[in-house]
């Protein structure tokens, strides 16, 4: 007997005994149906399909022609551009077979027979299907997705739609737009480039940006839409400004300047309640979704680095008069009140009426009224239309930074580290900004990708100058500080002996009896306000997400994601004593901790015909919210401090 190969079942029973061929044929059939059904059990794809045959008397069981012709197929996939693509999918119509692209944006894969169609899909691409047709190797250009009517924008959840499908207004910004002029809140560079959106800021640089979508909706909460990361709620509010001490407003800044301009991509406005209906009642006044950069769009190793100053001055000021000294009447020399002095006393402490001319050759007392032996000593009243420019300085926000993105054979990432440091215009003001963030995905299976974000911002300075009145230096710079007195004259603030318990600002000279002088009534002096009203934060934040995306079938994929956002925040003001509003001095300490855990899944179908197409969701959400507030202080305008200078 011949050898015949392995992969061949024989039966020792010739055609020409008719008794045992029903018998054999039987038993051909019986084997062969049960060498079918295991090979479906054993194997994923692929069943053993066999076939029956004579040879030389013989019945021959062999493997179907079918599997027998499996063939491979490769590839490069580029752009328009010829640049290759990685991070394809390739995938053969009708089944969850597949495969991705490498670094260089070459692929292979094995199709089951030459009227396979291959389905070409990448992100921001054009959707290709290609049937093999007896080639080997099919080079791939993809289009880019086309701008325009079927322009297609992610939503509430994360999901995409096209936008002549919406039936609510949806405005998006590239993040180019917010990293062209680099500011200490990267809202700021929204004004103006959203329609029917208003940006504003509550307070001096760093301060909360409100945003309106709209107009107010209502009386009695702030009308701030809510800001979605990455898919992860983002705590933002206006209720940033708290006060420690008398009149001592202070802005904080909102959470959402955590952010680091040069990780975002782009923002979308979804505008009113029913764009925002997936996100519950607090999206009520709309949902701002913010999407960071990832790694999906580079084809090698790629390391940026951004650096950039912005100086800022002062364009106006108010419009003050530099005509008229400070006083109860515009007294000359000869009509003046009666004091026993020779000259007129100017009321440096009197800033709500109009005293002598200024720059017209009259002499007079005014501030700092005495010499540096400690005699009273008369100058001429002379203006000092210089004061605001002596007091504020050039602002600078400085930027550095760097980002580290690369993708190959299913896996990408970005990894980036960002240092904003702001001086104000006030003296003594500051604000800093240290942030780093790693997003990464990675194609498990050919139907299963895994993406994963975590970021960590710390966010300080050493002092926020106060808003409103009294603790601001700028209001007393303004109200209280007249053209007669030179602001330079103010920049020693401390009285000499008492540094750290008195301070030196405009006042009154009153005439004793007897003919001496002494210090009046005085207002604050805003050198002392910049330099020692120290309003001091630290906050550190760390936002994180981790999600699957499985394709359950052709056009059936479910997402589950669990999302996390915390930050820690403390607080503390110092006064010292001899503060107008606050004269025994303030100390205040607060601590602040918000954290929100989300877990959420949501089932999608997507399908087309003709020229209609469905789509389909269902899913929940699980949200975790934990908040704790501590606020400790001296009581305002009363006790204070039991030791000075502390």
């Amino acid at each position: 007997m011949k050898k015949k190969p392995n992969r061949q079942t024989f039966f020792p029973f010739g055609k020409k005994n008719p008794p045992l061929l029903i018998i054999k044929l039987l038993l051909c059939f019986i084997l062969i149906s049960m060498l079918n059904v295991s090979g479906s059990i054993f194997s994923q794809n692929n069943t053993f399909d066999l076939s029956m045959r004579d040879v030389n008397d013989l019945i021959v069981i062999t493997p179907a022609e079918s599997v027998i012709q499996q063939r491979a197929v490769s590839g490069t996939v580029t752009d328009a551009a010829g640049d290759p693509l990685p991070g394809v999918s390739i995938v053969i119509r009708g089944t969850t077979q597949g495969t991705v692209t490498n670094a260089d944006g070459r692929y292979s894969i094995s199709v089951p027979d030459d009227q396979s169609i291959l389905i070409f899909s990448f992100v921001g691409m054009q959707r290709q299907e290609i049937t093999v047709q007896g080639r080997s190797v099919i080079n791939v250009t993809m289009a880019a997705e086309t701008i325009g009517v079927e322009e297609v924008v992610v939503t509430a959840l994360g999901i995409s739609r096209e936008r002549k499908a919406l039936g609510y207004s949806v405005a998006e910004v590239g993040g180019e737009d917010v990293q062209r002029v680099v500011q200490e809140n990267f809202m700021s560079s929204l004004s103006g480039r959203v329609a029917g959106v208003q940006i504003a800021s509550t307070g001096g640089p760093g301060s909360s940006v409100s945003m309106v979508i709209r107009g107010a909706s209502s009386l009695t909460n702030d009308n701030q839409p809510l800001y979605v990361v990455d898919g992860v709620p983002f705590n933002n509010t206006l209720a940033n400004v708290q006060q420690t001490g008398d009149n001592n407003n202070v802005d904080f800044g909102s959470g959402i300047s955590d952010i680091n301009p040069q990780d975002i991509e782009s923002i979308t406005v979804l505008k009113g309640p029913s764009a925002a209906a997936l996100y519950g009642s607090r999206a009520g006044n709309g949902v701002v979704l913010i999407t960071t950069k990832s790694g999906r769009r580079v084809d090698a190793l790629r390391v940026e680095v951004n650096s950039s100053t912005v100086f800022e001055s002062p364009y106006a000021y108010l419009d003050m008069h530099n005509i008229l000294a400070n006083g109860r009447r515009p007294f000359t020399q000869d009509s003046r009140p009666v004091t026993g002095l020779p000259y007129y006393d100017v009321p440096a402490y009197d800033s709500y009426w109009c005293g002598p001319e200024l720059d017209a050759g009259m002499m007079g007392y005014v501030f700092p009224f005495y010499n540096e032996a400690g005699e009273l000593e008369a100058r001429p009243l002379v203006s000092h239309p210089n004061n605001f420019n002596d007091f504020f300085q050039t602002a600078f926000t400085t930027t550095n930074g760097f980002s580290v993105t690369n993708a190959y054979d299913g896996f990408n990432y970005r990894l980036s580290y960002d240092n904003m440091q702001h001086k104000g215009n006030i003296p003594n003001t500051d604000l800093n900004r240290n942030s780093v963030r790693f997003n990464s995905s990675a194609r498990v299976f050919n139907n299963f990708t895994l993406n994963t974000s975590i970021s960590y911002a710390n966010s300080g300075a050493d002092n926020r100058a106060a808003g409103n009145r009294w603790a601001n230096p700028m209001e007393n710079l303004y109200r209280r500080v007249n053209s007669s007195i030179d602001i330079n004259d103010l920049r020693d603030y401390w009285m000499p002996g008492q540094e750290g318990l008195q301070q030196i600002g405009p006042y009154n000279l009153v005439i004793n009896p007897d003919g001496t002088t002494r210090r009046g009534a005085m207002n604050d002096n805003p050198w002392f306000l910049a330099y020692e009203v120290n309003n001091a934060f630290n906050r550190d934040r760390v936002t994180g997400f981790a999600q699957f995306e499985w394709q359950l079938l052709d056009g059936l994929t479910l997402m589950g994601r669990y999302a996390h956002d915390h930050y820690n925040e403390s607080r503390e003001t110092k006064i010292p004593t001899s503060y107008f509003r606050d004269p025994n001095g303030v100390y205040g300490l607060t601590d602040i901790y918000r954290r929100e855990q989300n877990a959420d899944f949501l089932l999608s179908y997507n399908t087309s015909f003709d020229q209609f197409s469905v789509s389909a969701n269902a899913g929940g959400n699980y949200m975790k919210n934990y908040f704790k507030h501590r606020y400790d202080q001296t009581r305002n305008r009363a006790g204070g401090l039991t030791v000075p200078g502390i």
